[in-house]
């Protein structure tokens, strides 16, 4: 039995292996047997010369190529034959050479972009992920995934780079682009006026809040200075303040009046300056550069200010907690695998979409293979050479051995028929 552990493929190999032994050592046994028995009775026939000659020969081929076979793996009978047991003394040899080889031919750039343009891997993808039971499966596996990544204490290190990468994202002028673009896209015409509908009914509902009408009055109120109001040197500060604050109530009532009628009312004349200033400031982000520039700026300071990382972290907290909510238990399972399965339809379906994912692994697929082209070959020949000499001629033996065993039986046939043609030639002759 092999020191090493055999899988159920390596069983099965053996009893071929053995089976096809048996066979071609049946057959050496009756080509010496036929030969024995042709010789026995040579001169009872002429034929038995050529049945002779036949057996003779297949016997000798049957023994020459036993020999070559069993010398690449081991010595045989135990003799210390010159230039035996060919791979286990040559192991080392061998694992340089196979990892080389395999480097060189199969595990190139080239090799590997070309199998994988032909397999199209991207619809093949669509096609694993449009099964439903592969997007369960696949979504059980990244529910438990991001909800093990998520649920850390230890988030240091998300925290840390979500920080960065939404401070990155500030400080490049990509930023104002996006901004603007999404402005753009989003404050043009019937979304305009939702958002002015949105913005007054903020406003109304705030105005209605008492404890923010108290603080408006009250600031209203002081910024009028009525202590300094003075008659004959008396302050009349006293006397006219209950008179401003009534009047500051009537003004924040009206507007507040005014605003909630602005916005039931898409005709009203106050929505008209709420256009206008959205106008804009659509324009001055489209054309106007200094505008876009002190953007930019408030945008870098904003990312360098040192309650930035407070703000973000509170950002990230409540990410997280979303995030956490919709991937955990049965309803985030469901949520990841439709949205799996549907991206799978999608690509199964979308040509374009393949062409494209296709192109791009293809694109990157050099520059990840190369770096690691080495350690490949080098892992390839230090597994095979970390194998003793007996377990190296058992493996390779179970991998090619059966096939081997054939040249035993073709020597065996070959040389018989090349001692049949001898013979009789040498019979034509004489």
């Amino acid at each position: 039995m092999p020191a090493w552990k055999m899988s159920d493929d390596d069983l099965e190999r053996r009893a071929a292996l053995g089976r096809m032994k048996a066979f071609a050592l049946a057959l050496l046994f009756a080509a010496l047997a036929l030969a024995l028995v042709a010789r026995a009775n040579e001169g009872a026939h002429p034929a038995w010369g050529y049945v002779a000659a036949f057996a003779e020969a297949a016997t000798v081929g049957a023994l020459a190529d036993w020999f070559a076979v069993v010398a690449l793996f081991r010595r045989p009978f135990g003799l210390p034959i010159w230039h035996t047991a060919i791979i286990p003394r040559s192991k080392a040899r061998i694992a340089r050479n196979l990892g080389s080889f395999v480097v060189e031919h199969f595990f190139t750039a080239e090799a590997l972009t070309r199998r994988l343009a032909a397999i199209n891997p991207a619809a093949r993808a669509g096609e694993h992920l449009a099964d439903e039971a592969n997007a369960a499966r696949i979504a059980r596996m990244l529910s438990s995934t991001l909800g093990g990544l998520l649920a850390s204490p230890n988030d240091a290190a998300l925290r840390g780079w979500f920080s960065r990468r939404l401070g990155d994202a500030l400080r490049s002028g990509q930023t104002v682009d996006a901004i603007a673009g999404l402005a753009v896209a989003a404050l043009n015409g019937e979304r305009r006026q939702a958002l002015t509908t949105y913005a007054l009914g903020k406003a109304a509902d705030k105005l209605a809040d008492p404890a923010l009408r108290e603080q408006l009055v009250g600031r209203l109120t002081e910024v009028l200075h009525l202590e300094d109001v003075k008659v004959m040197g008396m302050s009349l500060g006293g006397t006219l303040r209950p008179l401003a604050r009534s009047l500051a109530e009537r003004l924040i009532a009206r507007c507040a009046a005014e605003l909630s009628a602005a916005h039931a009312d898409e005709h009203h004349p106050w929505r008209q300056p709420c256009d206008d200033a959205l106008r804009y400031a659509i324009g001055r982000l489209q054309s106007d550069a200094g505008y876009r520039a002190a953007l930019a700026r408030g945008l870098a300071a904003l990312a360098g200010d040192d309650a930035w990382a407070d703000a973000t972290g509170r950002l990230w907290d409540a990410l997280r907690e979303a995030l956490l909510e919709e991937v955990r238990g049965e309803v985030g399972e469901r949520w990841l695998a439709a949205l799996l399965c549907e991206l799978g339809a999608r690509l199964s379906a979308d040509a374009r979409l393949q062409g494209r994912i296709n192109r791009r692994l293809i694109a990157v697929l050099p520059g990840l293979i190369e770096p690691y082209r080495p350690a490949i070959g080098r892992f390839i020949a230090e597994k095979l050479d970390s194998w003793s000499e007996e377990e190296v001629s058992e493996r390779i033996e179970l991998a090619i051995g059966r096939d081997l065993q054939f040249i035993r039986v073709n020597g065996t046939l070959v040389g018989g028929l090349i001692g049949l043609v001898l013979y009789g030639v040498s019979r034509l002759l004489a």
